[in-house]
């Protein structure tokens, strides 16, 4: 439950809009990563890599994965799931190689779905975090949640733009410290006025080292809903880049012509068993 605050409000508001993307489809075999346990647990199979959509902090029954429960651009989305009670977790996590400024962050977004099945509190729905720190490592999470930010719609797509205006409140751990702020802006948290909000060096020279979606922790009641398309630009990029989370097909049918060869085939297979009996 962060904002970010945007210095020249004007400029940055434009700079938030309707940008042109290019996607990228990221694939998954359709099930879902999970962990019984207490302890946050990550998918050893992608966990730490750079570029690479992982599930990550799962634990107490959460489970994440790229799924067809829900689908939305295609055939997939990242469907969470949790139990009974307000122990679990399960993240979605992606860690830049090229970590860029806050402050050159023009564009974010993201379509999350809350079933209507769902047993915990209304408006708790997959949260968006920017994972933010400096070359020494991660320092905190700029957290963005629809309850803060208009409300929460269950039983149909959503799609929340995070912009200049947008309610983000910060999570940190900094000197062993956990703290925590929910009355700033995303345009606030890019601007130098986020230095006097936090001992550490808060302000645009902050980089975002990734992001991450996730359900859980003090939740209480079931929960099962779904992340898709997350967009995100810098200043840096031509364009936005839009993830959008399939279910990978291993089926292939054939070509007419490879159809007509395996005809041949058994025709052949045939002809030669008759002439065996003969």
């Amino acid at each position: 439950m962060m904002r970010i605050f945007i210095a020249a409000c004007a400029c940055m508001c434009a700079a938030f809009s309707s940008p042109m993307a290019a996607q990228t489809v990221v694939t998954g075999n359709g099930s879902m990563f999970t962990n019984a346990g207490p302890v946050n647990t990550a998918n050893p199979a992608c966990s730490g890599l750079n570029d690479t959509w992982c599930a990550n902090n799962v634990r107490n029954g959460g489970a994440a994965g790229i799924t067809n429960a829900y689908a939305r651009s295609g055939n997939g989305s990242i469907e969470f799931s949790g139990p009974v009670g307000s122990s679990y977790k399960a993240d979605f996590q992606y860690l830049l190689s090229t970590p860029f400024a806050l402050n050159a962050l023009t564009a974010l977004s993201f379509d999350y779905f809350r079933d209507a099945s769902s047993t915990n509190p209304e408006g708790q729905a997959p949260a968006f975090r920017l994972m933010v720190g400096s070359a020494g490592g991660l320092m905190g999470y700029l957290v963005y949640e629809s309850i803060y930010n208009g409300g929460v719609v269950a039983g149909s797509w959503q799609t929340a733009t995070i912009g200049a205006n947008s309610n983000l409140w910060l999570y940190s751990t900094v000197d062993g410290q956990a703290f925590e702020r929910y009355d700033l802006s995303l345009a606030t948290w890019q601007s130098d006025e986020g230095v006097d909000v936090f001992k550490g060096p808060w302000n645009g020279n902050l980089q975002v080292l990734g992001f991450e979606v996730g359900i859980g922790s003090g939740w209480d009641g079931h929960f099962r809903g779904a992340v898709d398309n997350l967009t995100y630009q810098s200043a840096t990029m031509g364009q936005a880049e839009v993830f959008n989370f399939e279910v990978s097909t291993t089926t292939t049918v054939p070509e007419p012509a490879s159809l007509a060869l395996v005809a041949l085939g058994i025709a052949g297979l045939s002809v030669a068993a008759r002439s065996r009996k003969a």
